[in-house]
């Protein structure tokens, strides 16, 4: 029986430090006539040797197993280009799966090429299965299987133009679409509902109209005493049965005074738009001022207990004042179309059409000369000897109430007609209607400013306001 000697130990010497190439192609040797194999033993740590010798063996061995000439043959993912170049394949992506590399010999030791260059690595020498799937260079390869009759390819690009087609449609083609199949609405104007000629008139399905459903269309506009056409805006007819007026169980009407206490004073009854003593407290100055004011009721006393006005034109920039500027004075005067009074004296029923208004005249006596004031009957229609009081002053006439509109039997018209021009204040003016007549009327002029209360004129009111007094009293005061 032949021994293969053993391989004697050697030093290793190293050089420069220089790359190390990697073999091409590392061999293996088989003896198949004799059975037996060969083993090359990586170099052994030779304890003899000094500790520089010691390091110069560890620096082979890092450069043998870099290489690839230690260990390269072993293990399940050992790499043997020379079985896969002569045609030799296990049925695995690996070179040489784990039994059989267990049958071959360990390959031969080949000598460390020094080199300058960075190896090549030998993953390199080693594609993947898959590697053809992502090379973009078609050029040579024989799954070019393009075709204009490809039922798929037809599909994509259909699916494409419909989505191209939907989308133009959307941005573009609808708003075109829409434009000419919806007509024009009949209330054109802003907000919902439109906006005629005088205001806003929402028509909300489900919700109170502003203009009640049961109002006959004749009354939907007239003819003012000026000759001009005014539209209807607000109308309420009272027809439905059960229904009440207290706080919160009518978006229109509540029953009692508008607001309250908090809300009101320094409010009501101004219509004030000048920075002087009509705007302090009982319309009186520091120093007691005018006499007036002490003295100018009709019983001699105090004019005014009102506490001065809120939101006067004497206002400070930055102050508390809604605006639109803090010069302009604003308030909250009221107008009645009737309150209903009985004069005992023939017992027959009469109206009271009024206007109160802050600050005071003198003795709370407005201007009641024509023209500042007109009566149009003087036998149905007279001034109100209730001239006011330290909270108001009442410019006020009182009209007979046919008998024949009591107890259900007959009905009357009542109402009032009010006009202002900002630009022009000189021009407004209110007249009153009972029976649908007109009763009287006053005018910027009957507000005039008074020397001896020393205030300005008032005005006739510039903002909106509706206020419905429904009570019934056997006098006013």
């Amino acid at each position: 029986m032949s021994h293969t000697p053993r391989p004697r130990r050697t030093t290793y010497q190293a050089g420069p430090q220089e790359y190390a190439a990697v073999p091409q192609s590392p061999s293996k040797t088989l003896n198949q006539a004799s059975g037996s194999r060969q083993y090359t033993r990586p170099p052994t740590r030779n304890t003899s040797v000094s500790s520089t010798q010691q390091n110069l063996g560890r620096g082979a061995i890092a450069a043998g197993v870099a290489t690839g000439a230690i260990g390269g043959g072993y293990g399940p993912y050992s790499y043997h280009p020379d079985s896969r170049d002569a045609g030799v394949t296990n049925g695995t992506r690996f070179t040489s799966s784990p039994s059989e590399q267990s049958m071959l010999p360990p390959p031969e030791k080949q000598p460390v090429q020094n080199t300058s260059t960075v190896p090549q690595y030998i993953w390199d020498k080693d594609p993947d299965l898959d590697d053809a799937l992502h090379n973009p260079d078609i050029r040579g390869r024989n799954d070019n299987s393009f075709t204009v009759f490809s039922a798929r390819g037809w599909a994509n690009a259909g699916a494409l133009v419909i989505l191209v087609v939907g989308l133009i449609t959307l941005f573009a083609g609808y708003p075109v679409i829409y434009y000419y199949t919806h007509t024009q609405p009949k209330i054109s104007g802003f907000n919902l509902g439109g906006i005629n000629s005088t205001g806003q008139i929402p028509d909300l399905p489900g919700l109170p109209s502003l203009i009640d459903t049961t109002t006959p269309s004749s009354a939907y506009s007239r003819v003012g005493s000026d000759g001009k056409k005014y539209n209807l805006v607000f109308s309420d007819e009272f027809t439905t049965d059960g229904r009440t007026f207290y706080p919160g169980d009518d978006p229109f009407w509540e029953a009692g005074r508008a607001g309250y206490g908090a809300t009101t004073e320094g409010m009501w009854p101004y219509t004030y738009d000048s920075c002087d003593l009509g705007t302090f407290p009982n319309q009186t100055a520091a120093d007691g001022t005018p006499a007036a004011a002490a003295t100018g009721s009709p019983g001699g006393g105090p004019l005014s207990y009102l506490p001065g006005q809120r939101l006067s034109a004497c206002t400070c920039p930055g102050s508390d004042h809604p605006g639109p500027s803090v010069s302009d004075g604003r308030g909250v005067p009221e107008i009645d179309i009737l309150e209903a009074q009985i004069d005992v004296s023939v017992f027959q029923g009469q109206v009271s059409q009024s206007f109160q208004c802050a600050p005071f005249n003198d003795q709370y006596q407005f201007n009641n000369a024509s023209p500042a004031t007109t009566i149009v009957n003087p036998d149905i229609t007279s001034l109100n000897s209730y001239k006011g009081g330290t909270f108001q002053q009442a410019v006020s006439a009182v009209s007979y109430v046919d008998s024949a509109n009591y107890n259900g039997q007959g009905y009357a018209t009542y109402g009032y007609e009010w006009f202002f021009d900002q630009n022009n204040r000189q021009n407004g003016y209110i007249t009153w209607y009972s029976g649908g007549v007109e009763t009287w009327s006053i005018t910027s002029a009957s507000i005039g400013a008074d020397p001896v209360s020393q205030i300005s004129a008032r005005l006739i009111p510039e903002e909106p306001m509706v206020r419905a007094s429904l009570g019934i009293l056997t006098t006013i005061v």
